[in-house]
């Protein structure tokens, strides 16, 4: 991971080759493939016996259809929740709306906090803090980064339930940099960590745009 680090085990943010052997004849290898689709041209296929009714499969597939009401998961367990989606949006807007903890953009700003962090990864690679997988693991993903998207999960425990927000960065422009911060500070033991947090990103907070999900 480091530039200097001895390599005693597997890299952690190894990087899969796409080096594709060449094609080689071999007899054998067209013997087995012609035997294999002769085999399965003649496999007899039976239709999967279904383990639930036709009017409960109508009931489910009409549930997903309905754009009035919305499906998901609570915020523990595998309990399902239904509520008005209407009611489901408005609750989100809502969380939104408080600029204590969300703030407006005028255009999103994926891209520059792309650029700013493929900087700061050019950087760490020059300087010699980091090796040349680590500089390869850390730049895939900033090639046509996602726009995080907000959705809230009901917690049920609660008297009055209420969506617990969750900003999904799979994808985007700090998902990788910020498994590689989880990683260091797991490696370092560092006592204070948000000043290494703030350190390493050169003391600079990344704010990812985010969009409103069509189902929140």
């Amino acid at each position: 991971m480091f530039a200097k680090e001895l390599k005693t085990s597997a890299h952690p943010f190894h990087v899969k080759s796409t080096w594709q052997p060449p094609i080689q004849n071999s007899v054998a290898l067209r013997t087995y493939l012609e035997e294999t689709r002769l085999e399965i041209a003649s496999a007899i296929f039976r239709p999967q016996i279904e383990n639930t009714s036709a009017n409960k499969r109508n009931s489910i597939s009409a549930l997903k259809r309905n754009s009035k009401i919305n499906l998901k998961k609570a915020d523990r367990g595998t309990t399902t929740v239904i509520l008005d989606t209407a009611q489901k949006i408005n609750e989100g807007l809502q969380q939104l709306s408080n600029d204590k903890f969300y703030k407006p953009l005028s255009s999103p700003i994926v891209q520059d906090n792309a650029q700013e962090v493929k900087e700061l990864v050019n950087k760490l690679y020059c300087s010699g803090h980091i090796d040349l997988m680590t500089h390869k693991w850390l730049t895939i993903g900033l090639k046509q980064p996602r726009i995080p998207e907000f959705y809230t999960l009901t917690k049920i425990q609660k008297k009055t339930p209420v969506g617990r927000p969750i900003v999904s960065g799979s994808s985007g422009p700090t998902e990788r940099i910020s498994s590689f911060i989880q990683i260091l500070m797991k490696r370092t033991r560092l006592l204070n960590l948000k000043d290494m947090f703030r350190q390493l990103l050169c003391h600079r907070q990344f704010t990812d745009g985010i969009t409103m999900m069509n189902n929140i």
